[in-house]
């Protein structure tokens, strides 16, 4: 019985691996260089490709809207070029397993979901090396999943951001990783829209409405990524599980302009991100479980708004530096630190007596000015008057007058040293040149003074 039971276990295996290698066989000979002729339809030859196909496009003008239905990669050496003559998607994907690879893909329709490329219902999708320009869409994704968009450069259309697509739109998409990418001039950078599993690291977003847009999403880590120059940083609605890392979110100046919004979601980390020079830095609004730390929040004319119900929110190790307006606050009771440790306000006067790093009154987010400005909007017109200043010194001096039921019991009286893995690992490859440097140039000087006396001799 034994006997058997290792004759059927070794029958069983070796029919597996009989399969699994005529299977890659079979696939290894489908997959076929197939080089395009500048005079051939590409289309044609797309249809007359085998699966599993390497297309590759010589430099040069296609003129044509693409539709892809097989597993195959399209490649383009330098300078090929694919024009949809303002006509519908330029390329269309439904179909898995294909690679799009260093072509430059222009010229989109402007309505509806036209797009530079389009992807319908597919899987194992990489889109790569690609150049996008004059289009409504950049690359729009809609019921797929396994998709890789790397290092591909996207510039929309010369309109006001309001008759622009996305860059990058994700509708309905799971399992995505967008890296490396430069998005300008499009409405929003990077859309999701019911979306989950995705990794969006060291892409740059510039002059567009918002950087990055989540609207019931969930699941998505946002690493190393620099929004600059847009309306918005980050636009976060209805979403959940998410997390912000390492990213850096400036000059957005618009009068609605926020380095980042955050409306009614849940289950968010905002960590050691650089939130420089906008309208307001960082805002809340009916959120919960959002744990903010590490950020250096500065140069902001609002560095932190509070608004709506907010609850079971931790801010601790942030640095408040510069803003004008460190806080603005509308209501609820709101506490700024974890119980051991707060953060660091530079327009706080508390003093450290016992030198353990912490002040010894707390830090009164909000004025009984902010109040007065949200009901009588004309008394921003005194804003730093000398009137407002005493009134300011007045409510330190004197707890009972403060209206303020947000605070930090544990304010820091020194900045707290934010450094990333990033940043040291930067850092330290930066030393390790300078020493190299610096023996380079001592060998050198060693061989010239050596040199030199043998020649004199």
């Amino acid at each position: 019985m034994d006997e058997m039971r290792t004759i059927l276990k070794w029958l069983v295996t070796m029919i597996c691996l009989l399969a699994y290698f005529s299977l890659g066989q079979t696939k290894a000979s489908a997959s076929r260089i197939i080089e395009v002729k500048n005079e051939d339809s590409l289309q044609s030859v797309i249809n007359s490709a085998p699966p599993f196909s390497v297309i590759t496009l010589p430099k040069g003008v296609f003129k044509e809207n693409l539709k892809i239905t097989k597993p195959l990669t399209l490649k383009g050496k330098k300078g090929a070029v694919l024009d949809g003559g303002l006509r519908e998607d330029v390329l269309k994907i439904q179909a898995s397993d294909v690679t799009i690879d260093g072509i430059h893909i222009r010229n989109s329709g402007k309505k509806n979901k036209n797009a530079g490329i389009h992807v319908i219902s597919s899987s194992n999708i990489t889109i790569q090396n690609v150049s996008l320009s004059n289009i409504f869409y950049g690359i729009y994704c809609e019921s797929s999943s396994h998709i890789k968009i790397l290092n591909n450069r996207l510039t929309g259309l010369d309109e006001h951001f309001s008759k622009r697509g996305n860059g990058i739109h994700l509708q309905e998409c799971s399992k995505v990783d967008v890296f490396s990418n430069h998005i300008h001039s499009v409405q929003d950078g990077v859309y999701f829209d019911k979306s989950e599993d995705i990794k969006v690291e060291k892409n740059q977003m510039t002059d567009s409405r918002y950087a990055l847009h989540f609207m019931f999403s969930k699941n998505i880590q946002a690493v190393s990524n620099i929004m600059s120059h847009n309306i918005n940083g980050l636009m976060v609605m209805d979403s959940r599980d998410l997390s912000f890392i390492h990213n850096e979110m400036n000059h957005h100046f618009h009068f609605r302009g926020y380095g980042a919004l955050l409306y009614d979601s849940s289950n968010i980390l905002v960590k050691q991100n650089r939130i420089l020079h906008n309208s307001t830095g960082l805002a809340l609004e009916s959120v919960t479980n959002v744990k903010t730390n590490g950020n250096l929040i500065s140069s902001n004319q609002v560095g932190l708004e509070l608004k709506g119900a907010n609850g079971q929110n931790e801010f601790t190790e942030n640095n408040f530096v510069g803003n004008i307006v460190s806080s603005k606050i509308s209501n609820g009771i709101v506490r700024l630190d974890n119980g051991e440790i707060g953060n660091y306000w530079d327009d706080d006067s508390s003093l450290d007596l016992n030198g353990d790093g912490t002040g010894e009154t707390p830090y009164k987010a909000g004025t009984l000015y902010d109040r007065l400005v949200r009901k009588y909007p004309y008394w921003q017109f005194y804003f730093e008057s000398p009137a407002i200043k005493l009134l300011t010194k007045a409510e330190s001096m004197f707890p009972s007058l403060s209206s303020s039921l947000v605070f930090d019991e544990k304010p820091a009286t020194i900045p707290f040293q934010i450094w990333s893995r990033e940043q040291n690992r930067d850092n330290t490859k930066n030393l390790w040149f300078f020493l190299t440097g610096c023996l380079l140039l001592m060998k050198s000087l060693l061989f010239i003074m050596v040199f030199g006396r043998n020649q004199t001799k």
